[in-house]
């Protein structure tokens, strides 16, 4: 579950972009995560949790084809 939310924030994210294929569009746009302390939400936060839902993936794995 928490691999689909996280999945879903990033879709979301990046169809925001503003960008040529810019899907999702607001009005005055949301620069507010270019500033800081929001800044460290997609640059740290986001690959943090995403490193650690494979890792636990990944250990989750390993122990059951040892079981």
């Amino acid at each position: 579950m928490g691999s689909m939310l996280l999945a879903t924030v990033v879709t979301i994210a990046v169809l925001s972009f503003p960008t040529p294929f810019q899907m999702i569009a607001s009005d005055p746009p949301n620069v507010w995560v270019t500033h800081v302390p929001f800044i460290w939400l997609p640059t740290v936060l986001v690959p943090a949790a995403l490193l650690g839902h494979l890792l636990t993936l990944r250990q989750l794995r390993k122990t059951a084809a040892g079981a």
